[in-house]
């Protein structure tokens, strides 16, 4: 027996309007059954006040048990401890990749980058000046994270005189390692 293809598309559509009628008849059978009990209570004034208490006292007996302080309390304290771990987390990556940048650093710094930190070398010439700064500040953006780039560019500024961006450079090693003492040393020779 051959169906024709229109008999199923209409049976997509009936049967959804059939299981939507019979659920509003069962609503309203249910909620007229409620309010027919409703009416014949003998105290109707006091039904008003609590009408929808008496249509759903399952949804308001539920309601009423549920604790939302203690919820708010558990929720906040899960919530902090799911920070605490993201911190930690964050703190072991953070230093991971340090360990790592260091090892990195140790490998590839090149050799003309690897002098004493306060030497007595003459101040730089101009063209020698531009070439040693632009090394520097290249060598730093190829290693952002290795404070002692940074220490022998304010070195650099310090021998030059340029005291206002030596002071830049020391405060940006100060931001890498608090406790760095050359850098404090540093910044003490520039404000006195």
């Amino acid at each position: 027996m051959n169906f024709p293809v229109s008999t199923f598309k209409n049976m997509f559509l009936i049967i959804p309007l059939i299981l939507i009628a019979g659920s509003v008849a069962g609503i309203s059978y249910i909620v007229r059954s409620k309010i027919k009990e409703i009416k014949s209570s003998k105290n109707f004034s006091e039904v008003k006040k609590d009408f929808w208490h008496l249509i759903l006292p399952e949804f308001f007996n539920i309601w009423g048990k549920i604790d939302f302080q203690g919820f708010k309390k558990n929720a906040l304290a899960d919530y902090e401890k799911f920070l605490r771990r993201v911190r930690i987390l964050s703190l072991k990556t953070d230093n991971f990749v340090n360990k790592l940048l260091e090892k990195r650093q140790k490998k590839t710094v090149r050799p003309e980058f690897k002098e004493t930190f306060f030497s007595d070398e003459p101040k730089a010439n101009v063209s020698n000046f531009k070439a040693k700064e632009n090394s520097l500040i290249a060598e730093i953006a190829r290693n952002p994270k290795d404070k002692n780039l940074y220490k022998m560019l304010g070195a650099f500024y310090l021998k030059n005189e340029m005291l206002s961006d030596a002071r830049e450079v020391f405060d940006v090693v100060l931001e890498l390692d608090p406790n760095d003492g050359e850098a404090k040393e540093a910044l003490e020779k520039i404000i006195h």
